[in-house]
């Protein structure tokens, strides 16, 4: 049996006179105790049951804090990373702009070299070689002296000189 708002000031009033005239009232019926114990055991159920969801919840918020925490250092962590990985980038493309400069400044020397190259090899060497010897007086010396001759011409094409004889 459960009480409404009305009996319960009817019993409360009633139990105040009781205890101004210092007199037991027996208006208090045992029907009525036992419902107000009803009401009692079943507010201390909803208090139980209210305590159990505010515990669960604190320890839903303590697990949540907690994951917080974590996802902090964790966010603290990839942040530092991140800069560690900037410094390594910039450092690279620091590297990356040196070998590049000394690329150009090795490909400036080479093609510098090949132009050399190409004007020494451009280059006619003018040489005042002796004159074939006719064979016809001494053939034995004539013809060592021309081979000699023909060596010289062979071995200076070989070289990519060419030979202006002047002839």
């Amino acid at each position: 049996m459960s009480m409404n708002v009305t009996d319960k000031q009817a019993l409360r009033e009633a139990a105040e006179k009781a205890q101004e005239h210092g007199v037991f009232n027996m208006d208090i019926h045992s029907g009525t105790v036992l419902a107000l114990l009803d009401e009692l055991e079943a507010k201390d159920i909803v208090r139980s049951a209210q305590d159990y969801q505010f515990d669960q919840q604190a320890d839903r918020i303590e697990s949540l804090e907690k994951k917080t925490g974590e996802l902090g250092e964790a966010l603290g962590t990839a942040y530092k990373r991140n800069a560690e990985q900037a410094d390594i980038i910039a450092k690279q493309d620091k590297w990356i702009k040196e070998v590049e400069a000394t690329m150009i400044t090795a490909t400036d020397r080479a093609e510098a070299a090949e132009k050399r190259i190409a004007e020494q090899e451009a280059r006619t060497l003018t040489v005042k070689l002796p004159p074939r010897v006719d064979g016809s007086n001494v053939p034995f010396t004539a013809h060592a002296w021309n081979c000699c001759l023909d060596e010289i011409e062979k071995r200076l094409a070989a070289a990519g000189i060419a030979l202006d004889t002047g002839e």
